[in-house]
């Protein structure tokens, strides 16, 4: 993970952001978490969700629990994106998210990081914020249950297991 700064447009102000890179397999799987003091209001939180719990085990080997640390931090900026009465939280969330991708070389395995950050997450939100919906764009009461999934991945497969880290990269927009 590492930090950045961007520009949506040259006369638009700079923006702060730490990038996740998920290495595993042949690819490298990346999201940008705002870093702003500024919540990003409307973003669609539930599309990221999505794509890591749908596409990120096979793209890049991530393991479940790897899977569980960054959808929590992306089911955290979902609940606090939005809420004006936890914006002190949402300022506490994104200084350690701040602090992590600052102080991490390149390179550096951050999971035990943002374990730490999402655990503190269960302790600030609601635990109804961490349930997991078959579609997170509909919210419906129905839960999602895994345990009725069967994995394309047999338990005999030797896949490298998906790593998350921090990397360095700039963003930029021209």
């Amino acid at each position: 993970m590492t930090r950045s700064d961007f520009r949506l447009g040259e006369d638009e102000e700079v923006h702060e952001a730490a990038m996740l890179y998920v290495y595993g397999g042949q690819l490298v799987n990346v999201l940008c978490f705002p870093l702003g003091p500024e919540p990003e209001r409307g973003y669609p939180w539930n599309d990221r969700i999505m794509e890591v719990r749908e596409l990120w085990e096979k793209e890049c080997g991530i393991k479940p629990e790897q899977q569980r640390v960054v959808v929590d931090i992306l089911l955290g900026f979902r609940a606090l994106s939005d809420d004006d009465d936890r914006y002190d939280t949402y300022e506490r969330f994104t200084r350690m998210l701040r602090i992590i991708s600052t102080m991490a070389e390149p390179d550096d395995d951050v999971e035990g990081f943002l374990r730490q950050v999402g655990a503190w997450l269960h302790e600030q939100l609601p635990e109804v914020a961490f349930k997991d919906y078959a579609d997170a764009a509909v919210q419906t009461g129905d839960v999602w249950d895994e345990t009725n999934c069967e994995s394309e991945h047999g338990a005999d497969d030797d896949e490298s297991p998906g790593r998350v880290m921090k990397d360095e990269g700039t963003q930029t927009d021209r």
